[in-house]
């Protein structure tokens, strides 16, 4: 199915409406689809935050088609109006539901309006979206001339008084609305009353009762651009000039709307703003006292406004209409020439502030860019080390022995798992002959790099210098020797050396400072041997070596592991300890000896604390299978 075409349904429905539509539809013309409702629904869609692109083009689609029925009928234009729309829009290639949505948007128009979705509520309030507008009572006149074409002449004390009912009984309903307009169409029903009391020529007190002609007088005479006028000129104006009073943040009048009126500012403050409620918004300057704002809308030919004005704290203005300043222009004509110098002024004011604004943006994306380089080189280089030591990684385990003997009688397991990239265990299960198997096990102090090239060093010592004949604690000797050349670190390595001997089942093993192995006995005792003195390699000339005999009978169980293993958290400051150890310990009988290895590492590595290790963990589990072989 093709997607929604958009522009093309734009395209046609506001063409066929500037062509087809009656010429007495004064108010209900294409403009009103086009510079009124469309605009209304897209502004109010971004302020009501609508992102979902499909409800965007809903609501666009229905602003279009909203009046389409006047083309045919103008009383129950709106069912008329969802029906074109259904027959036009699955050819642009909008699905079933998508032309079910525009319809039922159409209907939210009816009125009195009764909206019920947030997107009914943004089209409803967009098609009364002038009533708020400062072009309400010259739009409120076409309206009237439409009725007068066909055939209902109403007066026109009594047009305002039911246009006053109307705007008395609406409400707006979205928070949008209201903030953009609910002001705007409060002036509007002040206007309206004034007309009805046919006092808007006539000078109106303000509502505090204390700004009186006179004072009006004196506050227009200290504006800059009034300054040089005659006193019977400020006169006139204190008659002219209605005094408007405002609470902070009311917006005074939106970028795009057609403008009628000037404004000077008496009390107060007010910003002009771009791209109000956008991500782009941004203010342009802020007018106070004895500054006017309102201008540049009844300079321009298409009469909209350039920019949003929104009030800061309490403000109060003088208005004047858009009659009154052009007959102003013409009284007084050299007014003209300081409207201009102002307005250079301005304009040269903006023109330095954006320079101003370009140059700190020059700067700081000058700034971001050599930023991003330098992240990129240490993402790079971030990259270049990972892969490093993923490389020393794969050596560091090519190092260690990838297969385990076969030995009958007993069954081997292993596991190690570095807390960093690489790490300082090591581990090695060497068969001698078919009676005796070497096993070893280490840490290395320290973690990393420094700890994985130490760990080597001293793994190579021990296969250089490792002999059946030799008993463990020579070669625990012999390698310390060659460590004390070597070890300009001051690191150390705890080691545990044994050799296992198969037809006695006896473990005969050598500790250097190492965590004391653990035997898991077939009636479920747990032995671990005596502690005795030893010492690490690498930083003593002659270490006390701890030197021990265990028997593993058939059915029994050992394991041999680094401190990692008992370090490990568990818990927020729990750790696994010896007491974890042998709860796991116990619940191994079918295992293997890498199943052990597996199950062990599971168990201290929990799910409610997957990354709480502290160190690498290292495990060799030997279990002795007897006469099962």
């Amino acid at each position: 199915m093709n997607s929604p075409d958009f522009e093309r349904a734009k395209e046609i429905i506001l063409e066929k409406l500037e062509r087809e539509l009656p010429a007495r539809l004064h108010y209900h013309s294409v403009e009103h689809t086009r510079g009124d409702v469309l605009p209304a629904v897209e502004r109010l869609a971004s302020l009501e935050g609508i992102e979902d692109e499909d409800e965007l083009l809903i609501l666009r689609t229905a602003a279009l088609y909203h009046d389409a029925g006047f083309l045919e009928k103008e009383d129950g234009h709106e069912a008329i109006s969802a029906r074109m729309a259904a027959e036009t829009l699955p050819a642009l290639g909008y699905s079933p539901a998508q032309v079910e949505q525009v319809c039922q948007l159409i209907q939210a128009t009816v009125m009195p309006q009764k909206p019920k979705t947030n997107l009914e509520m943004i089209l409803a309030d967009a098609d009364l979206d002038v009533l708020g507008r400062e072009d309400f009572l010259e739009r409120s006149l076409k309206l009237r001339e439409e009725f007068f074409d066909r055939g209902d002449n109403i007066p026109l004390d009594k047009w305002y008084c039911e246009q006053l009912a109307f705007l008395q009984s609406h409400y707006y309903f979205t928070e949008s609305a209201k903030m953009l307009r609910k002001a705007g169409k409060q002036r509007n029903i002040e206007k309206l009353q004034d007309l009805i009391a046919n006092t808007a020529s006539a000078p109106e007190a303000p509502s505090d009762g204390n700004y009186s002609g006179a004072k009006v007088e004196t506050v227009i005479s200290k504006v800059p651009l009034f300054r040089s006028l005659p006193p019977q000129e400020i006169k006139r104006l204190a008659e002219t000039l209605k005094p408007l009073d405002y609470i902070t943040d009311t917006i005074l009048f939106l970028e795009g709307d057609r403008g009628d009126h000037f404004y000077v500012v008496i009390k107060g403050s007010v910003e002009i703003i771009k791209a109000l409620g956008t991500a782009d918004e941004s203010t342009l300057a802020v007018r106070r006292s004895g500054e006017f704002i309102g201008e540049m809308s009844l300079l321009n030919l298409d009469g909209l406004r350039t920019a949003s004005a929104r009030t800061k704290g309490k403000t109060r203005l003088l208005e004047m209409t858009r009659s009154d300043f052009d007959e102003l222009l013409v009284r007084q004509p050299h007014l003209a020439y300081e409207l201009m110098r102002v307005l250079s002024e301005r304009l040269n004011t903006s023109h330095n502030k954006a320079l101003q604004e370009m140059h700190e943006k020059n700067e700081q994306l000058s700034e971001a860019y050599e930023a991003l380089k330098a992240a990129q080189a240490q993402l790079i280089e971030q990259e270049r080390m990972k892969r490093e030591l993923e490389l020393a990684y794969e050596i560091q385990m090519s190092i260690l022995p990838d297969t385990l003997p076969e030995t009958e009688g007993f069954d081997f397991g292993a596991l190690i798992v570095p807390a960093r990239e690489v790490g300082g265990d090591f581990f090695d299960v060497i068969s001698f002959n078919n009676d005796k198997v070497g096993i070893l096990v280490g840490d290395v102090t320290d973690k990393g790099v420094p700890a994985a090239i130490f760990m080597a060093q001293t793994l190579a010592l021990f296969r250089a210098v490792v002999k059946p004949s030799k008993s463990p604690s020579k070669t625990l000797i012999e390698i310390n020797r060659h460590l004390l050349g070597m070890n300009r670190q001051n690191l150390f390595a705890t080691v545990l050396y044994g050799i296992l001997d198969r037809r006695s089942g006896k473990f005969s093993y050598a500790r250097a400072g190492h965590e004391l192995p653990i035997v898991y006995m077939p009636d479920g005792e747990i032995v671990i041997p005596e502690v005795g003195a030893g010492m690490p390699l690498g930083l003593f000339k002659r270490p006390m070596i701890d030197k021990k005999t265990l028997v593993l009978p058939s059915g029994s169980l050992m394991v041999v592991y680094s401190d990692g293993v008992t370090d490990a958290l568990v818990a927020p400051e729990t750790r696994f300890g010896e007491e974890g150890l042998i709860a796991a310990l116990r619940q191994t009988d079918a295992m293997s000896a890498q199943e052990v290895c597996d199950y062990i590492f599971r168990s201290l590595t929990s799910s409610e604390q997957p990354e709480q290790r502290v160190d690498d963990v290292t495990l060799v589990a030997v279990r002795s299978l007897g006469d099962e072989t």
